[in-house]
């Protein structure tokens, strides 16, 4: 349960942020910012591991 609010979280957060990178630099630096997306979706995905392995451990 705490998982999947976490997962949510995360989910809508990368959302916002990919909104305003790509609305903020719509036509210029197109490659830097799927860079940083891809940046920002990798950190996400180390938390994600974390948080399920502290859930697991909790259960």
């Amino acid at each position: 349960m705490l998982y999947r609010i976490l997962l949510y979280e995360f989910l809508v957060q990368d959302k916002l942020l990919i909104f305003v990178l790509t609305f903020k630099n719509s036509i210029k630096n197109k490659y830097y910012n799927k860079f940083i997306i891809l940046l920002l979706f990798f950190y996400r995905w180390q938390i994600l591991k974390a948080a399920n392995v502290a859930c697991d451990r909790i259960r």
